[in-house]
């Protein structure tokens, strides 16, 4: 409750504090991904249909990069994650594609 709220740090990976900013995210199940970004009040929650948890950065990644003035920094290499097959030769890389609809509904 109330102790709870007024006690409450928020720690990164590594269980230190979290400084400001930054992006906090985290995996659920089947496909599911949410994430905040605590100063700016913004909350993403994301559901792949398929599960895979391949095309869950890239899609994140995509969401907020659409939604804020500039990128999430230091996340390159999750924006465009390469694809191998089972000899470890790249075949290929998933990219969002993202347009945001002010106002859609889904369902």
């Amino acid at each position: 409750g109330a102790c709870a709220e007024r006690a409450a740090v928020l720690l990164n990976g590594r269980g230190h504090p979290a400084p400001a900013q930054e992006l906090i995210a985290k995996v659920g199940a089947e496909g599911v991904y949410c994430a905040a970004l605590p100063e700016l009040k913004l909350g993403v929650a994301l559901k792949v249909e398929d599960g895979a948890l391949r095309a869950l950065a890239p899609a994140l990644l995509g969401v907020l990069d659409a939604l804020l003035p500039s990128p999430v920094p230091n996340l390159d290499a999750h924006r465009r994650p390469v694809l191998t097959n089972t000899r470890g030769v790249e075949v290929g890389y998933v990219i969002a594609r993202v347009e945001l609809t002010r106002g859609a509904r889904i369902g």
